[in-house]
């Protein structure tokens, strides 16, 4: 850690050619680095010492303290593999080594690097549920990291199991209608799609739009996001006149709340249209088509 009588770092202004740090302008960081930086303007060692400084506050690690944007590319590895190496010798359940274990994680999967990202989920979250608990938020969002990594390998059938865990105890603990419980319920329909279970994902689905008509009305975007992809699913399944039935309704909010030029209500026309098509309604989805391409153009 930086020593105890070291000066708080201040950024000054500069030439974004020279390090808003030490105003050095050799050996800049290559790349994107935040969006006040953009592309130049820090030395890596000078972001370090800065988040050094900041301990036991852990936010510089992972966010610029100007602009609050994550840190993109080789800024963002770097510091969070410097954490990590910074907590290896801290207890498994103190909050620096799990947050620096969690950063260093989602930057290697960000790399491509999913099989080590997420050996070090599943450290990380028996560490949780063994201090936290298998309900605590903490535990609930390590969870949620490792089965999008597993997802990137394409391993789907552990992602889903490890979602609908999570799901249940969302369920339970925040309710059906909480925010994260929807969340979860949505990502867990769409791994239930990549395996082909089209009928449970289709059941998820229609939960979900159940609470969000209720919760947040039939107008709300993230209701509408529901209703298509209920639509869809019935779709994939052969259930065209009920995939159209959930077309119409979206495709009327979106007429009357954003107009019939925005780009939602004609993508809307457009799955409505092909819908038809598929039912053999072929005059009625030519209309339809012809009316899009005439507020295209």
């Amino acid at each position: 850690g930086g020593s105890s009588n070291s000066k708080s770092v201040t950024m000054p202004e500069a030439e974004d050619a020279n390090c808003k740090f030490c105003l050095g302008a050799d050996d800049l960081l290559d790349g994107a680095v935040c969006a006040c930086r953009g592309s130049t303007g820090v030395h890596l060692q000078c972001l370090i010492g800065y988040a050094v400084q900041r301990l036991p506050q852990l936010d510089a690690w992972s966010k610029c303290v100007v602009c609050k944007h994550s840190f993109a590319g080789r800024a963002r590895t770097a510091l969070a593999f410097e954490l990590w190496k910074r907590s290896q010798t801290l207890p498994e359940e103190d909050r620096q080594r799990y947050y620096a274990a969690n950063l260093y994680a989602n930057a290697l999967s960000e790399q491509g690097r999913h099989v080590e990202a997420a050996a070090l989920h599943k450290q990380t979250l028996e560490v949780m549920q063994h201090v936290f608990g298998v309900e605590h938020p903490k535990t609930l969002a390590v969870a949620s990291n490792l089965a999008l990594v597993l997802c990137k390998q394409g391993q789907y059938t552990e992602a889903a199991a490890l979602r609908k865990h999570t799901l249940e105890v969302q369920q339970r603990v925040f309710g059906a209608d909480h925010t994260q419980t929807l969340t979860s319920a949505n990502i867990l329909a769409w791994l239930l799609c990549e395996q082909g279970q089209y009928a449970q994902a289709a059941a998820l689905q229609k939960q979900t739009l159940e609470v969000r008509q209720r919760v947040l009305g039939a107008d709300h975007p993230q209701t509408l996001t529901s209703v298509n992809n209920l639509a869809w699913l019935l779709c994939e399944q052969g259930q065209y006149a009920e995939a159209a039935v959930l077309h119409k309704q979206t495709l009327e909010v979106q007429q009357r709340v954003l107009g019939r030029e925005h780009p939602d209500t004609l993508t809307s026309a457009n799955n409505l249209a092909s819908i038809l098509r598929k039912q053999g309604q072929y005059a009625e989805a030519a209309a339809l088509y012809q009316q899009t391409l005439e507020v295209q153009q």
